[in-house]
Parts: structure tokens; sequence; C-alpha cells
């Protein structure tokens, strides 16, 4: 027995012998193919219920079937909703809704009921979370869906609806037999209704609420003389809340609205104190105007240049001169008083605050632009009560964030000598607020031509109390006199930036506010903060407040994102991803812990996938630069791989990003493709001098390259170039400076840079700008040997490198003859290279089955040049 028990141990270890190896290689990992690709998806989160018990996240795949998920955060049932999308949860946190078929699904997150809502596109929970609105686009019906009672409410023939900011009033307009009638229906105190105007000739359109929710205004069409001219009356109904209280702007009879104009439709905006009424007006067309010849036609048509021009090329005459374009102006209810906002000397303006007045400016009165490098204006403030301005600084930088409006409306802050200025509009007065400090609140780091713009202004605190502002590293608090000054974090001695975090979008009452607007911070309650160390580029979220400081809440060498924080709990959500980490979802409980809800992409386990590093090196100069570097899959130390270098100015700070492998590629390029083919990836950052961009760019990118081949895993011998629209500028010129890669792709590239400086770009635009006061950094003169000698068509002679271009052939930001231009000139010096012209294409390729094929192209050129596989059959000629 003891010899048969041996026996049968040998042969059950003889067994398992022989299938270990079976099941281990069962499990191995294998090799990455553009066929997985499509295995791939994207995690996006979702919302956070504000009691924070309930989290939503999608999935998106390849072939387009997205799927919502809902999960429990603390006993992780979920549901899973394909196709499901729209999602929201009432502030109580008891039912979550998610659009899916055109039908409203509405689930009861205590008792798991759903209920189905047909041909429903949208819907919207009441503050209160008594109701669901619902409206149905094609039947012109809107639902009242008591969550309390499951009482359901309809109303018909709706043509347009408004909630108010609060959510305790809806209006609608609703026509029916006839009559045209504007509603409103309070949704705190039984659904009553309210008719605030009614006709059976005229329609109405263009409902707005102000902010507080207390006043409506709409638009009335009549009929006019005109067929062809579309007139229209504003009602304006004040005290909503309360009983209604409605005046009427009718252009016809009212004395102060200015002569041969009338109201278009436009977006009415109304102050937030519900004394104000900002709308269009435009002048009526002089019938005598309208009346041309052929030959007027055509000679109107003739575009002259003249010596004398503010800007090339010349502003092109109207089509319809005879029309004037629409004037922003505010009406004021009260006294029936209309003020121009904008005018023919100022016509363009930025509210303040408190809409009391507006930052008035004409961009066009410092021209041309070169000569004073750069687009500046003078700044006035106009009283939109008596139409008087007041000027309150000269000549100062029309940029983003240059100017910044406080939202109490009481200062405006500006940029201007590398300092900061605060306007006090009660005083009328300018303080300089940084201009004693030994910090520089200017970008250090910029580098590129015209002015150097300043770091952020994020807003201020309650009630316009202090300005907030941001140095290299650190946030300050100061008020608005600069008497008092406040560092809130300590980053600058252990080079670290601290910025407010701020997930939201701020809605613009027009798009040209974008960049004047600030918001308001509660400094007492706390504010959320983002750090980045400048050296690793480790990412921390904290919290700061006035007695405690500030308290971290993660820290990791990970990019992170999505940041949320639950509206009545302290409990977080935010995404986490790495080059090698696929995104994860996660949630940061009250207590600090994190918890994973979910993570994308769980086939990765089963493939080789390679790792990023950050590098540090440094260029000619002596300056210390970093670049992010990526390992091919299942790199083996000790053997030498082929590398490419990927170039557009700085790209370090893309170590951490995840990348999905894809065949949908606007340039051609994908890291992580390119590391499952065995290549190393270099993305170096670049610093510039000011009128050598070409030789600023050749000298870092070869200590980058050196960094890394010192580094002992790349071949010297078989390393790429790669680079789209300016990068491809960097590429070309770099090629014909060296001979340190054995091939190079540039994609869009302006290549004779005279020609590009002299021409127009495709919206019409001189390019000048570009070299100026922009990337391209050069303000030498064109005819200079200094400028030329950065064009890369101006070295071509000297390139050795084979070379791929590729181009659309409708690109309207760099005209595609650039590309044609460089591949005849290295055609007629007999060099290597191919120009590839995508049909329809402008400066990215959008079309799917284009950005694959480029793909693949500049996968065969690196294949052939760079790891010696036989060249595909569209380079036999080459």
């Amino acid at each position: 027995m003891k010899l048969l028990y041996r026996i049968n141990t040998i042969t059950l270890l003889f067994i398992v012998l022989q299938i270990l190896p079976l099941k281990c290689h069962s499990q191995q990992k294998r090799k990455l193919t553009p066929d997985d690709y499509k295995l791939w998806n994207t995690l996006a989160s979702g919302k956070l219920a504000d009691d924070g018990s309930w989290i939503s996240y999608t999935i998106s795949h390849a072939d387009d079937k997205d799927t919502l998920y809902l999960k429990n955060t603390t006993t992780n049932f979920k549901y899973s909703f394909p196709s499901g999308h729209g999602e929201t949860f009432t502030p109580n946190s008891n039912w979550f809704s998610f659009i899916k078929n055109d039908s409203l699904n509405l689930l009861n997150l205590h008792t798991g009921k759903m209920r189905r809502f047909e041909g429903l596109s949208q819907g919207t929970f009441t503050p209160d979370s008594r109701y669901v609105l619902l409206y149905n686009e094609a039947l012109k019906t809107f639902t009242f869906h008591n969550l309390k009672t499951f009482i359901t409410t309809t109303i018909e023939n709706v043509k347009e609806k408004n909630l108010n900011p609060n959510g305790n009033m809806l209006a609608i307009i609703t026509e029916e037999k006839g009559l045209k009638t504007v509603k409103t229906i309070d949704l705190s105190n039984t659904l009553r209704a309210t008719t605030i105007a009614a006709n059976s000739q005229n329609s109405y359109s263009g409902l707005a609420w102000n902010k507080s929710g207390k006043a409506l205004a709409f638009f009335e069409e009549y009929k006019n003389e005109n067929p062809e001219l579309s007139c229209n009356k504003v009602h304006f109904c004040s005290k909503m809340d309360s009983t209604p209280k409605s005046k009427i702007l009718d252009p016809l009879t009212t004395a102060s609205f200015p002569k041969d104009c009338w109201i278009p439709l436009s977006k009415l905006y109304l102050s937030d104190d519900s004394k104000q009424l900002f709308l269009n007006i435009r002048a009526v067309a002089n019938e005598k105007e309208i009346v041309q010849t052929e030959t007027q036609k055509k000679l109107s048509e003739i575009s002259i240049w003249n010596a004398n021009d503010k800007q090339v090329p010349p502003p092109k005459k109207e089509e319809k001169p005879w029309v004037s374009i629409e004037k922003w102006s505010v009406w004021w209810p009260e006294n029936n008083k209309i003020v121009a906002v904008e005018d023919d000397q100022h016509p363009n303006a930025v509210l303040t605050g408190d809409q009391k007045n507006a930052l008035v400016y004409n961009t066009i009165e410092y021209l041309p632009q070169f000569e004073y490098v750069g687009e500046y204006i003078d700044l006035y403030l106009k009283d939109l009560k008596t139409g008087n301005k007041k000027l309150i600084v000269k000549k100062i930088i029309n940029e983003f964030k240059h100017t910044v409006v406080s939202p109490s409306g009481k200062y405006v802050a500006y940029f201007k000598l590398n300092n900061w200025w605060v306007y006090n509009i009660a005083t009328g007065k300018s303080n300089c607020i940084t201009a004693k400090m030994n910090i520089p609140f200017y970008d250090v780091e910029c580098d590129q031509a015209g002015a150097i713009p300043p770091y952020d202004l994020p807003g201020w605190t309650s009630n316009d109390e202090k300005i907030i502002l941001y140095d290299q590293f650190d946030i300050w608090l100061m008020t608005n006199d600069g008497s008092k000054k406040e560092k809130i974090t300590d980053g600058r001695k252990r080079q670290i930036t601290y910025r407010i975090y701020d997930g939201q979008i701020q809605r613009l009452v027009r798009n040209n506010f974008y960049g004047f607007m600030a918001k308001s911070y509660t400094d007492k309650e706390g504010l959320l903060l983002e750090t980045m160390d400048n050296t690793t580029l480790q990412q921390t979220y904290s919290i700061w407040n006035k007695s405690s400081g500030i308290k971290e809440l993660i820290r990791k060498d990970m990019k992170l994102f999505a940041l949320q924080k639950a509206k009545n709990s302290p409990v977080f959500q935010f995404m986490e991803s790495r080059f090698d980490v696929s995104p994860k979802l996660i949630l940061l409980t009250a207590s600090g812990k994190e918890k994973q809800i979910a993570q994308a992409n769980g086939q990765q386990k089963d493939f080789f996938w390679g790792k990023s590093e950050l590098i540090h090196y440094l260029n000619a100069d002596g300056k210390p630069l970093k670049g992010a570097l990526f390992y091919p899959a299942d790199y083996v130390p000790g053997r030498k791989y082929p590398m490419i270098v990927n170039i557009y100015q700085k790209k370090s700070d893309e170590v951490y990003n995840y990348v999905a492998p894809s065949l949908k590629l606007i340039n051609g390029f994908n890291p992580t493709n390119f590391t499952t083919e065995e290549y190393f990836v270099l993305m170096p950052d670049l610093a510039y001098k000011l009128n050598e961009p070409g030789n600023s760019a050749l000298n870092c990118v070869e200590a980058a390259v050196a960094k890394v081949i010192e580094m002992g895993s790349v071949d010297k011998n078989n390393i790429g170039l790669i680079g789209h629209s300016y990068g491809g500028v960097e590429t070309t010129y770099i090629i014909g400076h060296t001979n340190i890669f054995k091939t190079a792709v540039a994609g869009a590239p302006a290549t004779d840079l005279l020609s590009f400086y002299l021409s127009s770009g495709g919206y019409g635009q001189s390019n000048i700008w570009r070299f100026e006061n922009q990337q391209f950094r050069i303000q030498a003169p064109f005819y200079s040997e200094e400028f030329l000698k950065n064009s890369p068509i101006g070295s071509v002679q000297n390139i050795n490198t084979p070379l791929l271009i590729w181009t659309g052939n409708e690109d309207k930001s760099v005209d595609w003859s650039n590309s044609t231009k460089l591949q005849t000139a290295l055609w007629r010096l007999h060099k290597k290279s191919t120009l590839i012209v995508y049909p329809g294409q402008e400066h990215v390729l959008t079309d799917q089955t284009y950005q694959e094929d480029l793909y693949f192209r500049v996968k065969n050129w690196f294949d052939y040049y760079l790891k010696g596989v036989p060249p595909a059959g569209w380079m036999a000629n080459n």
C-alpha cells in the first residue's frame, strides 16, 4: 500500500508539473495589436448624490454602446443602464433619473422601483425634491410629476418654458385655439397658475429670468408694414414672488427709444436687482440704399489695400452697409429710459458685477498691431444710468484675464507694467497693489513673444472684501487698496504650485465676457486647492481654511482630475490615472479612506504595457528642463530599442497621462500605440530665446536625446522625430541642422516663414501677430538674416534625414502650400521625402478613414527606417 501510495503521489506530481506550464502559458500576457484597440473603453465620472450615498459613472465603448452605472457608495450595490445618459439626483438623494431611448426613467433609490415616461428627452428635479418636470418636445406637453403623491399634471401646447434659478416658479408660453399666453406656475403652492400676458394676434418668445428668480422678461412680436422685418415689444415683469408688476417696451410708443430703430430677437438679460433689462437694438434699413445696379454690386466687391491701412487684409465691406450692427442697450423700466451700452466709439462692453456700470473699449485704437507688439485698448467705465464715460486706464493689453471685474461690482483689476492694479469704482482711483512686493506676479517662465502675461486672478472673497492673486507658486489674499497682504500657502520654498480648484463652468451673459469675469469665494468656509510639485509633477488636493490652514486630502504620483464634493456631506469623488494605470473613479470617504468605485479597461492586464518616467536634463544654456519618457511594453533591461521623439513646446506634463490605444488620431501619433510596438517615446520640454526659436528647439531636443541615450536603453542609431503644427515647424528646422535622427515626420508645418509671415490665414487674419507676439517668437525684421535663419526651408539643402510630410488641403491655420513647397524643394534636391495630402481636411484630420490611414503610414515609415522592416507598398518610390 505504501508503494502504491508513493507511485500515485509521484504520478499526481508529474501530472501537476505537466499541467502547470500549460496553465501559466494560458495566463501569459501578449502583445497588443491594432485589432485589439477596439476593446478599449473610456470611463467618465458622473454625478455624486448630495448626501454622498450614490455615485454614477459612464463607460463608453468603441462601438458606441455606452453604459451608465449607478452605485451605492456604502453597500456597493450597482445598477447598469445600457445607453443611459443625462442622469441627475434629487437634492434629497431619494430619486435618480436618466434618459434612455427618448424616455425618461425615474428610479426610487429606497425601493428600487422604476417609472418610465415615454417620448421625453429631458427632465428636471425641483430644488425641494417635490416634482420632476417633464417636457415632450414632439407633443409640446409639459408634465409635473409629484414624487410624493405620484399625481401627474400635464399642460398641453407648450411652445416654450423656463424654470427660474430658484426652481420654485416655471414660466411657459402656450398657444391654443388662437390664444397665445404667457403663464407662471408656482411650484411651491399646488401648481397655481398666473397669466402674465395673453392675446390672439401676437406671438411671445424668449423667456428669461434674472438671477434671483424675481423678474421675468419676454418678447412679443407684432405685425409691421414691412413683412420681412420682425418687430418686437419687450415685457418686463418684476415682483414675481408676490404681486407681478409688468411694463412694456414698445419702440413705437416709448419716447426714449432710439429713432429709426427696432428690437430684434436676441438673448434678454435681467439685472440681479430686477431694475434693468439688457437687449439688442438695431437700426431700420434705409430703403434708398438697398437698390444697387449690377455694376454697383461688382464695383463694391473690389478689394483695395492701401499703405495707410491699419490692418491687413483690410476689413471687408458689409454685405448690407445700410443695416447697422445690433447694439447692446439697457432699459430702465422704472423711468422708461434707454441707454446704449455699446456705441460706435466703443462697440465692446463688459458688465460690472452689479450691472450698474460697464467696461467699454474699442479693439482698433492701437493698430497696426506690429507697432505696439500686441492688442491694446483704452478702458472706460460707463455709467448705465447716465451714459457718461470715465477713463480707467490707457493702453493695456487686451488678453485673457488681464482685466477682471469684481463679482459685487465694486472694483476693476487690471494688469499693467508687470503689476496688478485695482480701480475703485466709487472713488474713481487706481492703486498698484503689487509694485512694492519683491515677488513677480507675471509669468517668469513665459518665453513667447509679446507682453508677459500675469499669473491668474481667480476672483475675490465674499462681497469683494479681498482680492485673490497667484504668483508662480502661492495664493495671496489682499485688501483692494493693497494695504494688507496675506500669503495663505507656502509653495515657493518647496517649488510647489498652489491653485484654487474650481471644476465648475462659469456661465457668461455674453461670449465677449470670457476672460473678464471673476468668481466669488467664501474664504470663511474654506478653499479647495490643487497643487503641483514642479520637480516631480506629483499632484495633491487639499482644503484651506482660516483656522486650521491647509489639510491635505490626496497626494499621488498620478494624474488627478474630476474632483467633486458631495453638497451636504464631507465626501469627495475624483479620478486618477497613470500611463500604465487605466483611469479609476475613487470615492474619498468622510474618514479620509479611499474606495475604488470603478476602473476602465480590465483587459489591459492581458497585454504587455509600457511605463512612464520623468527625466531631467539641462539645455545648452544650463537651464533645467523636464521630459516625459515612455518605455516599451515588455521592456527588457540591457536591450537596445529604437526611440521616437515627439515635440511641441512643453510636453513633460503628459508623463502621467493614460492614453488608450486608438486608430482615431487627429495627428497620426499615439504614445501607447508606439510603446506597444517596442519603441521608446520621448516628449521633452523646450525652452526658447526670442528670435531664436529654431536653435532653441534644436538645443533642447539634442540635450533631451543625449540624456536618454546616456541611460543606456536607446539605440542612438535608430531615433526618429515627429511633430505636428508648430511641432512640425520645429521638426523640419531641426533635421536641417542635425543628423542625429534617422528619420522624421512633420504634420501641417509652416516651412517658409517669410511667406507665412506675409500671408493671411484661412480665417482672414494676417499671420504677423503669430511671430511678433505669439509662439513663433520672432520680432526681428522679416527681411533680416535673424528672421530668415529660422525658416526651415532656408536650410533644406542640409536636410539628410528622410522626411514624411502630411497636410490637409483645406488647412485654414497653415496653408498646405507650405508642405508642397518643402516637398518640391526636397524633390529638386533629390532628398528622400514623401508628402501625403488629405483632401477636405483642415489642420487636423477629422475623417476617421484618413485618421487610420495616416497612423499606419506613420507606423510604416518609422518601422522601415528605425526597425528595418521591409517598406510598405506606398513607400516603394521613395
